[in-house]
C-alpha cells in the first residue's frame, strides 16, 4: 500500500468515524449547532496531521484542510441530524414523529 493511499484510507475512516460521533455528541447535549463548525475544524487539523504523517508533508496543504473539513462537515451535520431525529420524537413524543431518518414532523401534519 502506498502511503498516500494509505493516508486517504485512515482520513477516511478515522477521520469519517470521528465526525460522525462529534456529530453526535453535539446533538446529545443539545449544544447549538455553532460548535459543530468549531469542533469539525479542529478535527480536520487533527486529519490533516494524520494525513502528513502517513502521505508526507506534501499532504498538508491549505486546499487539502479545506477540501478535508468540509467532508468531515458533510459527516458531522449527517450525524447531528440523524441523533436529533431520534431525539425530538423521544422527547417530546406528545408532539413530533419521525419521518424518515434524518427528519421528524409534528403529529397533527400529514
Amino acid at each position: 500500500m502506498t502511503p498516500i493511499l494509505a493516508a486517504l484510507l485512515a482520513k477516511a475512516v478515522l477521520g469519517g468515524a470521528a465526525a460522525w460521533i462529534t456529530g453526535r455528541a453535539v446533538a446529545k447535549t443539545w449544544a447549538p449547532l455553532w460548535q459543530l463548525a468549531i469542533y469539525t475544524a479542529l478535527l480536520a487539523v487533527a486529519v490533516g496531521l494524520l494525513g502528513a504523517m502517513l502521505g508526507g508533508p506534501e499532504r498538508l496543504s491549505l486546499v487539502i484542510w479545506t477540501r478535508d473539513a468540509l467532508a468531515l462537515g458533510a459527516v458531522a451535520l449527517l450525524g447531528h441530524r440523524a441523533t436529533r431525529a431520534a431525539q425530538m420524537p423521544a422527547q417530546y413524543p406528545w408532539l413530533f414523529e419521525r419521518s424518515g431518518p434524518l427528519s421528524w414532523r409534528r403529529k397533527n401534519d400529514q
